[in-house]
């Protein structure tokens, strides 16, 4: 039997996100009957405290005693993001700290020489994420965009369907994506704060469009063509970040439109996309982050329910393919490539102008 190809992780941020990722990479790989890669959870660092570090590693001493891979001993923790990345055997880094600290921490680890895998959105426009692609193949670094719904295998064989040949569901009419929550309306919250990059578009918005892009950005017919981007948004009158946006994306080779809704101030209820077709229809449930199922209506039939089986949350599928894609020496992800991030934040870039919602000098490049 051959020995999978092991990955070495740094954990950059010790918040929730980053918790549900670690604790989903020491899964056995068996779980989700992977055999050709395996992870293994080096280090750990908060940017203010070790405190927190130290706090991290404890939340998974269960985990780590019944981990397969842990080969490198105790996992080391640090007070400073910069102590992290001098750590030699720190292979990669998973960046889950705010979106609005992303360039900035990602231009560290690429200088550091690590290979990333960055928490959604990537950074706070499209300008700053082509500087980290750029950086990234410079220095022959992998690079991905933590897009982790792209990477459940029941959504990769709906991406197949919709863009085969038959047609199963037949030519496409419009769609309706849609990721909403009830946020609480406090300046202080991250939400609503423009300093973290607050807002509903960046958090829950990019669901939506990149579900529109998994669907239909590579279609054959047509041919990698970004959408046409009208909206409207919302401002708040706490902080003026965007509280409600509805995006249009026009698919002109495709000939049709699709609809992509998000809000701080009304949850989504029961379908967050739904997808009209000339045979039949697709529903999808909240939260399209991690739906548990989709429902197929081919018209004058009975609707059937396709259950998706997640083990853990779902987190690991995309570390499985940074760890293939670093063994093979790729610097970015077919699944998930640097361009379809560019693609997608260049849309969120269009809503953010028409809503006159900007992060000021956060948005800047470095030199």
């Amino acid at each position: 039997m051959t020995t999978p190809f092991n990955l070495k992780w740094g954990i950059l941020a010790t918040g929730r996100i980053s918790h549900i990722f670690t604790k989903d990479i020491l899964m056995p790989p068996s779980t989700r009957q992977v055999t050709d890669v395996s992870h293994t959870f080096v280090a750990v660092a908060s940017s203010s405290s070790i405190d927190k570090a130290h706090q991290f590693i404890k939340d998974f001493e269960a985990d780590l005693k019944v981990a397969q891979y842990q080969t490198t001993g105790a996992v080391r923790p640090y007070g400073s993001y910069a102590d992290l990345l001098a750590d030699k055997d720190v292979e990669v880094v998973y960046v889950g700290s705010p979106h609005s600290d992303h360039y900035k921490t990602c231009l560290a680890a690429l200088r550091a020489g690590k290979h990333i895998l960055c928490e959604k959105a990537f950074t706070l426009n499209a300008a700053q994420t082509e500087h980290l692609c750029a950086l990234a193949k410079e220095k022959k670094l992998f690079l991905m965009e933590a897009q982790w719904t792209r990477f459940f295998p029941s959504i990769l064989d709906l991406q197949t369907q919709l863009n085969s040949p038959q047609m199963p569901f037949g030519r496409i009419y419009r769609t309706f994506a849609d990721f909403s929550i009830q946020a609480p309306a406090s300046a202080a919250h991250r939400l609503y704060d423009p300093k973290q990059g607050g807002g509903a578009l960046l958090d829950l918005g990019v669901y939506p469009i990149l579900w529109c892009f998994i669907l239909f950005y590579r279609n054959p017919e047509n041919t990698l063509t970004p959408p046409s981007v009208t909206a409207s948004v919302v401002n708040s009158p706490l902080t003026g970040v965007d509280e409600q946006d509805t995006v249009v994306l026009k698919w002109d080779k495709l000939g049709f439109q699709s609809t992509c809704c998000t809000s701080l101030v009304g949850r989504t209820e029961e379908w967050a996309l739904i997808l009209y077709g000339e045979k039949g229809n697709v529903y999808i449930p909240h939260p399209l982050s991690r739906p548990s199922s989709y429902t197929v209506h081919m018209h004058g039939e009975a609707h059937v329910k396709h259950q998706i089986h997640i083990p853990g949350q779902g987190m690991h599928w995309e570390a499985d393919a940074v760890a293939r894609s670093i063994s093979k020496g790729e610097l970015e992800n077919p699944i998930m490539p640097h361009q379809e991030s560019i693609e997608i934040m260049k849309v969120m870039d269009k809503v953010r102008k028409i809503g006159n919602v900007s992060y000021g000098e956060l948005e800047d490049l470095e030199k």
